[in-house]
């Protein structure tokens, strides 16, 4: 179970890379796009691709498990403020996208304590940092969509829900060592993956 574990987290780095590409390619076939979208949205592919690869390492090397991390968790978090860079720009800043995201930070850090994540502060604040960064991104996207009421806004905005869910799944496997929850697992690789492709498809539509 934990063998399959880990090279079901390590698989996650080509399936990664294989939409890193895909958004690369959707911009090829798009050469008109917008690029205030499309090149933060590019650069949050690339470091949600950095985060794959650290926490695909921290598989196969339990060593250094505690360290990597942060560090993909650092990476996922330029990512994300990448994609909310690329739809504040095309859409324009709302101010209740922040406050709906600083309310969601704040529920994070009770939370974790509710949950008794067995994790130091600095990582709680991390955490905290990361929540409001995901919800931020999220609720962003769905502003995309209410005011410009494309494909590509519905896309990103369904990518970037299922990324906050499968983060929210992710903190309970990580944090709380839920890796035995099956369900939780696979939901949280499946809406991963689904967002990150919706995210970078919606680069064509946009």
């Amino acid at each position: 179970s934990h063998n399959k574990h880990v090279w079901g987290r390590a698989a996650k780095y080509p399936a990664s890379l294989s939409l890193l590409i895909s958004g690369f390619a959707a911009f090829a076939k798009t050469p008109a796009c917008n690029m205030n979208y499309v090149v933060p949205l590019g650069r949050g592919l690339i470091w949600c691709h950095a985060g794959d690869a650290f926490l695909g390492v921290k598989e196969l090397t339990p060593t250094y498990r505690k360290r990597l991390i942060p560090i993909g968790l650092f990476a996922f978090l330029l990512g994300h403020v990448a994609f909310s860079t690329a739809f504040n720009l095309t859409s324009g800043f709302y101010f209740v996208t922040a406050i709906v995201a600083a309310v969601a930070a704040i529920l994070t850090f009770g939370g974790s304590y509710i949950f008794k994540f067995e994790i130091p502060l600095w990582m709680r604040i991390l955490i905290t940092l990361y929540s409001f960064t995901v919800t931020f991104t999220a609720v962003s996207a769905c502003y995309l969509y209410a005011v410009q009421k494309t494909v590509g806004g519905l896309l990103a905005m369904i990518g970037a829900l299922f990324l906050l869910f499968s983060d929210t799944c992710l903190s309970f496997v990580y944090f709380k060592e839920w890796r035995a929850n099956r369900t939780l697992s696979v939901l949280e690789l499946a809406t991963y993956f689904a967002g990150q492709a919706l995210i970078a498809l919606s680069i064509m539509y946009v």
